[in-house]
């Protein structure tokens, strides 16, 4: 009997230090707080596969969680970030849940673990869903679970975008409630600003291209689900290119509209606008 105590006592800790290594693991971005809990480890994930509301379905496997994402489709490294983010995003939720029927429409999302075990779930503008075995719980959003929803259909786009394919004439911009509009005049630009010639380097435009012709995202956001753009401040990148064809991009603040419904937040914004401070 003493041995039999000895050996659950053993067991017990055991497992408090695998949960603590496993906390402890996570980065200081997936930390808790008092009011969220881990649901599963996100390295124990070895299948994904997300249905978008528009029933894109798109799924990526791994064998362990040291072997590399496997999918269908290209795959880089921000694609493998953005993987990696999502499944950070799942893994935590808040303490609250409620008992519910069924999953909702919505994202529906498979997960599979190295066990072979199976999560469903259903991801809405409301709440998260989760299916274990035969029960159904709801979960309030965390904000990065809200962003997943935001993201709608682009949720695993890549998050590179080349806006200058051809070389631009010129590019104007509201930016900080200022208007500038640099033009390249063979070879020199030149800049004004709210109207007036201001000075501007070359060599910094020539420099700030090189750097800022391909935008990394933070996220994409889907404007048919979520339309963050307000009339009152809205402005625009307007480019006239070398063969003097011309885009509009729609702006505000640090996102960039990219086509119909897609929405990029820039990564580096201070960088992007760095031209024009």
């Amino acid at each position: 009997m003493q041995n039999l105590r000895v050996k659950k006592l053993g067991f017990l800790v055991l497992s408090l230090v695998v949960i603590s290594i496993l906390y402890w693991s996570m980065t200081a971005e997936q930390k808790l707080s008092d009011k969220q809990i881990l649901v599963f480890h996100p390295d124990a994930v070895t299948g994904l596969e997300w249905t978008t509301p528009g029933q894109k379905k798109i799924s990526f496997q791994r064998k362990d969680r040291n072997s590399a994402w496997e999918s269908q489709n290209p795959m880089d490294n921000e694609i493998i970030r953005r993987i990696q983010f999502v499944i950070n995003a799942l893994a935590i939720q808040t303490a609250e849940s409620t008992p519910v029927k069924a999953l909702d429409n919505g994202a529906m999302i498979v997960m599979t673990f190295g066990n072979q075990q199976q999560w469903r779930g259903s991801l809405t503008s409301a709440e998260i869903r989760w299916q274990q075995n035969e029960e159904f719980k709801s979960f309030p959003l965390t904000e990065r679970q809200m962003q997943l929803v935001q993201s709608g259909e682009f949720v695993f786009e890549n998050p590179s975008w080349r806006w200058c394919k051809k070389r631009p004439q010129s590019i104007k911009i509201n930016y900080k409630n200022q208007k500038f509009v640099l033009t390249d005049r063979k070879g020199k630009w030149e800049m004004l600003k709210d109207g007036r010639e201001s000075v501007i380097d070359s060599s910094r435009v020539e420099a700030w291209l090189g750097r800022q012709c391909t935008l990394v995202f933070q996220r994409y956001i889907d404007k048919s689900i979520h339309n963050p753009f307000s009339l009152i401040n809205f402005n625009s990148m307007d480019v006239v290119w070398s063969d003097q064809s011309e885009d509009q991009y729609p702006l505000q603040g640090t996102m960039i509209q990219i086509s119909k419904n897609q929405i990029g937040v820039i990564e580096d914004a201070q960088g992007f606008f760095s031209v024009f401070q």
